[in-house]
């Protein structure tokens, strides 16, 4: 497997991961309004949308995307490339950056759950998990994410448009080790500019 498919499959995870939450989210905002423009979905989202950065594998640094979870800071993000060490930083929106602590994760799910290390009281934007939806073969989805490095300040994530393809177990390597993924995974179907 070359080192580009490899990449691809750890950024669409990424993407998979928040297209999962805001699918459902998009989806009814589109019912709500009789047509809502691309930008009307995207500018709806931004807010609840993290990047991320910090050690990675080695000395490197990794850059990634999570979902603001909770009005408190809790961020839901991919785990294998990230969470490798204890240096994670996060970047809101509006620019602000604060450190991370992670809560938990699950390497079957390749799931990270972290929190925004925040002044007591301060509240964010959040994805309401409970409201999640499952999306279907054929769903036109949005994903969200940091796939050109950019971590520096309220410079909005990249938005990928469209549609999911297939739900497939995910049989894929890195490097010499098997992929520690046992759940489902989404294939999207979309134009990226990833190199």
């Amino acid at each position: 497997m070359t080192s580009v498919l490899r990449r691809n499959i750890v950024i669409f995870q990424v993407l998979v991961g928040v297209v999962l939450v805001l699918t459902g989210h998009a989806a009814k905002l589109m019912a709500q309004t009789s047509s809502p423009t691309h930008l009307e979905v995207v500018a709806l989202r931004q807010p609840v949308i993290v990047k991320l950065f910090g050690a990675g594998a080695g000395s490197l640094d990794s850059y990634g995307t999570g979902i603001l979870v909770s009005q408190e800071g809790h961020v839901l993000t991919v785990w294998n490339h990230l969470v490798s060490t204890g240096f994670l930083t996060a970047v809101t929106a509006d620019g602000r950056r604060f450190p991370v602590d992670t809560i938990g994760t699950s390497a079957e799910h390749d799931a990270a759950l972290l929190k925004l290390k925040t002044e007591p009281g301060e509240e964010f934007p959040f994805v309401d998990l409970a409201q999640a939806t499952d999306p279907e073969v054929g769903s036109s989805v949005y994903a969200f994410s940091n796939m050109f490095r950019v971590a520096a300040g309220n410079e909005p994530v990249s938005v990928v448009h469209g549609v999911i393809a297939a739900r497939v177990p995910l049989e894929a390597t890195q490097g010499r080790w098997k992929f520690p993924v046992k759940s489902p995974i989404w294939l999207i179907d979309a134009i990226t500019n990833n190199s």
